[in-house]
């Protein structure tokens, strides 16, 4: 699947909530969407691939904390329901 295809909000609902670990999210995030050390190496401004991958980082930790917020809270009215 291409992921350079698509927009933030459709990675975000594809991939699997985001760990701690910065490098090894980065490492994945460059695999994802075609960086690959030669592609790296040519690019003149790779500080911006960075500043990318954090946007989507810190929008798949939004997106997976209103999600769970979400269930939580229908769990709970469900255990004041009984």
């Amino acid at each position: 699947m291409d992921f350079s295809k698509l927009s933030l909000e459709e990675r975000a609902k594809l991939l699997s909530p985001p760990t701690g670990d910065q490098m090894a999210e980065l490492k994945e995030y460059q695999k994802r969407m075609g960086y690959d050390e030669g592609k790296m190496k040519s690019m003149k401004y790779r500080m911006t691939v960075y500043d990318e991958f954090l946007k989507e980082y810190e929008y798949r930790k939004k997106y997976c904390g209103v999600k769970d917020r979400i269930k939580n809270k229908q769990r709970e009215r469900g255990s004041e329901m009984r």
